[in-house]
């Protein structure tokens, strides 16, 4: 009884322990971006968005906080 509660516990472990011994390690890269420091976007170019309604072809324009603020609730 005793080698079988041995051997079972010894699977148990080995199941466990063997990703372990073959997962590669995570190696983490620091990336510096210098585009975003050197340019501001500028979100005012965008304050308004055009919409084609297909079915009459009928273009809508809306602010984008209007169609945002719609588009969350469908």
């Amino acid at each position: 009884m005793k080698k079988i509660l041995f051997y079972f516990i010894f699977i148990i472990i080995l199941i466990f322990a063997m990703p372990i011994v073959f997962t590669n390690q995570f190696k983490t890269k620091e990336v510096v971006s210098t585009e975003m420091e050197e340019e501001k976007f500028d979100y005012g170019k965008y304050s308004t968005i055009k919409l084609l309604h297909t079915e009459t072809g009928e273009v809508e324009e809306l602010d984008l906080d209007t169609y945002l603020y719609r588009s969350s609730f469908k």
